[in-house]
C-alpha cells in the first residue's frame, strides 16, 4: 500500500494524513451541517465513542470570493498569485501543520490529519447512518479532501434558532484569550485575513481556509534580496488587518449585537460591556479630529483611513 504524503507537497509547514480508515464500520456520518461556508461542507460524525467535525473542502480556488479580502477593489496580478498558489484545503493544511509542528494546537480546534473520499463514499456513509435532509446529495462529483477536525459544541442554549447568535454573544467571555491567540498565530507566522464571529464556535477558532502561512511561494522573503512579488512588509499589514477586522468585526459586532439580543432576555452572567481593544480604530479617527480641528479635513482624513483599513 502506498504511503499518503504530507500535504501540500509545497515548502514550507504540512499536515499529515488521518490515520484511521473513516470507512470502517465504527465510523457514522451522522449528518451535513447547515453552515455557511463558501469553501467546504462540514459532517458530524462518530468515530468510535467520539464527536467529530470532517470539513470536505468543494469549492476550487478560482470559485473563492476575493471580496471577502480586499472588498470591490480590482486585483493586481501579484496579488492573484499570493491569494489562490494555494486552495483552501491546502491552506488549512499549511495552518494547522504550523501548529502542529510548534506544539501549539490550543490556538485553535485540534485536528487529526487530512482524508480523501469521493462524493459517493460520502454519500453512502451519510445514507448508512439514517442521515436525512439538506445538502445529502450537495457534493460535487470526484474525490474530495477533507480535514478531520475536533468536534466543538456552541455554547447551551434553550432556543435552538437562537443558539447560533447565542453562541456569539457569550463569546465575549473569551474575548481576551481570543486576542492573545491571535497574537500568537503572528508569532508563528500565520495570518487568519477573514477574521469573523462565524469562524469561532464557543470562543474556539475552527476555520482557516483563507489563513496564509510563512514561507509563501509568492510571499515576502526573509532574508536576502527582496521578493519582486511582494514587500517585506506584507505579513505585518495583514496582521494588523486582523486586529483590525477582530475590532470591527468580533468586538465592535457584539457591543451592537448585544444590545439587541439581550434587550428582553436575561444574561445570565454574560457581561453587559466589553472594553477589550484589538485596534485603535475609534482612537485614531479622534485623534485626526482633533489635530485638524476642521470638520470638512476630518471627513476627508477619516474616509482615507477608513479605505486604508480595509
Amino acid at each position: 500500500m502506498t504511503k499518503k504524503p504530507w500535504l501540500p507537497l509545497d515548502t514550507g509547514p504540512k499536515l499529515p494524513p488521518y490515520k484511521g480508515n473513516l470507512m470502517h464500520r465504527n465510523v457514522k456520518f451522522l449528518k451535513v451541517l447547515d453552515v455557511d461556508s463558501a469553501h467546504g461542507t462540514v459532517v458530524k460524525a462518530r468515530i468510535g465513542r467520539q464527536l467529530y467535525a470532517i470539513k470536505f473542502f468543494v469549492s476550487p480556488p478560482s470559485d473563492v470570493n476575493t471580496r471577502e479580502v480586499y472588498g470591490n477593489r480590482p486585483l493586481w496580478s501579484c496579488c492573484q498569485a499570493f491569494d489562490w498558489y494555494f486552495s483552501p484545503f491546502e491552506n488549512e493544511c499549511r495552518a494547522f501543520g504550523r501548529l502542529k509542528e510548534q506544539r501549539a494546537e490550543f490556538i485553535a480546534v485540534k485536528v487529526y490529519g487530512w482524508v480523501a473520499l469521493t462524493a459517493k463514499q460520502i454519500e453512502r456513509k451519510l445514507v448508512a447512518a439514517g442521515a436525512k435532509g439538506r445538502g445529502l446529495n450537495g457534493f460535487p462529483p470526484g474525490t474530495l479532501y477533507g480535514i478531520v477536525k475536533d468536534w466543538v459544541d456552541m455554547a447551551p442554549y434553550h432556543d435552538s434558532k437562537q443558539r447560533e447568535t447565542h453562541d456569539q454573544m457569550v463569546a465575549v467571555k473569551h474575548f481576551p484569550r481570543m486576542l492573545k491567540d491571535i497574537h500568537k498565530l503572528h508569532f508563528l507566522g500565520i495570518v487568519i485575513r477573514d477574521l469573523k464571529p462565524d469562524q469561532y464556535i464557543d470562543g474556539v477558532l475552527v476555520d482557516l481556509s483563507l489563513a496564509s502561512t510563512v514561507p509563501h511561494p509568492y510571499g515576502p522573503s526573509a532574508a536576502g534580496r527582496e521578493s519582486p512579488w511582494q514587500p517585506r512588509w506584507t505579513y505585518e499589514s495583514l496582521a494588523a488587518w486582523d486586529l483590525y477586522s477582530f475590532q470591527c468585526h468580533v468586538i465592535d459586532f457584539w457591543k451592537h449585537n448585544s444590545k439587541i439580543f439581550f434587550r428582553r432576555r436575561c444574561r445570565n452572567g454574560i457581561p453587559k460591556t466589553c472594553n477589550l481593544v484589538a485596534y485603535p480604530v475609534a482612537k485614531c479617527r479622534q485623534r485626526r479630529f482633533e489635530k485638524s480641528g476642521v470638520s470638512d479635513v476630518y471627513r476627508a482624513v477619516w474616509r482615507s483611513s477608513k479605505s486604508a483599513a480595509a
